[in-house]
């Protein structure tokens, strides 16, 4: 029998390598070892700033656009070639026995194969900038697989309709990434714009402090351009807190820098654990983990409402919470009689 193949690359999706964050990572290396190999040599590159400055009568301002101007095309060319190498050939095919099998890159060849009967879930990841571009990346939860770095990575960064796609075919089921999730309570709300805006003043203030007491330049009152920015982000932390539960599948989604949307088996939740902070508390709200031997061991539902937290995981796997719900003395089941068997009487007695 062929293997059926599920995915492969279209080469328009490299438009999404310069908004990961991992390949401008590996570009701002590349050029911080160039710069450290122009320093090898005995250039400076402050000195072949300067001069092209002096050769060209080009004022500062414009002398740092231009530097400015010249990394970032670094960065994006960079960008598509470190694409371009680690997802060459790209395919994504179901074997004859249900293997799921990963196979990519041109100078390094990749493979990577995870037998279904240990799959688990699907994740769907988007970065900040990946998710402005409507872009995100699939993932398998699955057990023996890291959950980071690269690990269990079913395709390259894409549209986000592909990410969906790509859960729904490695799952075999429908649609399961796009469910409707329930919103968590406005308590979470205001928890987040807390912890947000909160942070946003400290940092203000310790830029004003510095201004003042070592620069000197006036600048400090442009800080507070963060708070707005700091309200933002917390609503948006809100707003992509959600959970759903389906009928083989529990569903979470947290996160704004990095929003994860987790697709996990129910039958795959080997425990919970439920945690609560002292701001929690006081909220009502609690965080619920999902236990699971896949992935990153744990797929958290954070800040959902005390009642719902309990609810929803005696939902999805009945029966794991009932030795900690309080049931009542006198009406847990007894366990069966036993019949006693009369042994024959021994010959010589």
């Amino acid at each position: 029998p062929q293997s059926e193949e599920l995915a492969r690359l279209d080469w328009a999706w490299i438009r999404y390598a310069p908004l990961t964050v991992s390949s401008l990572a590996a570009v701002g290396a590349f050029v911080g070892a160039l710069f450290n190999i122009v320093g090898d040599v005995g250039l400076s590159p402050g000195d072949l700033v300067d001069s092209a400055g002096d050769r060209f009568a080009m004022s500062l301002l414009i002398g740092v656009l231009v530097l400015v101007a010249v990394l970032v095309g670094i960065a994006v060319a960079g960008a598509m070639l470190l694409f371009a190498e680690r997802w060459f050939g790209y395919r994504l095919t179901r074997e004859p026995d249900g293997t799921l099998r990963v196979r990519r890159g041109l100078l390094t060849r990749r493979s990577l194969s995870v037998a279904e009967e240990r799959l688990r879930g699907v994740e769907l990841s988007e970065p900040l900038l990946l998710r402005l571009g409507r872009g995100g990346q699939a993932k398998a939860v699955s057990t023996g697989l890291s959950g980071g770095g690269e690990g269990g990575v079913l395709g390259p960064p894409s549209p986000i309709a592909e990410g969906h796609r790509l859960a729904a075919v490695v799952l075999r089921e429908g649609p399961v990434t796009r469910t409707p999730l329930r919103r968590h309570p406005r308590a979470a709300l205001v928890r987040r714009l807390n912890r947000a805006v909160g942070g946003a003043v400290l940092l203000v203030a310790a830029l004003w402090l510095l201004d003042v007491s070592l620069f000197g330049t006036g600048l400090g009152p442009v800080a507070l351009a963060l708070l707005p920015l700091a309200v933002l982000v917390g609503y948006d932390r809100w707003r992509n807190l959600g959970h759903a539960l389906t009928e083989r599948y529990l569903l979470a989604r947290h996160g704004s820098l990095l929003r994860r949307t987790v697709a996990l088996q129910r039958h795959g939740v080997i425990g919970w654990t439920v945690r609560q902070s002292l701001f929690q508390r006081r909220s009502g709200l609690v965080t619920l983990t999902a236990v699971t031997a896949a992935g990153d061991g744990g797929y958290p539902v954070v800040d959902v409402a005390a009642a719902d937290a309990v609810a929803l995981a005696d939902a999805a796997v009945p029966g794991l919470l009932t030795p900690f719900l309080g049931v009542p003395a006198g009406t847990a089941p007894s366990p069966p009689p036993t019949e006693r068997q009369e042994l024959p009487p021994h010959p010589g007695r």
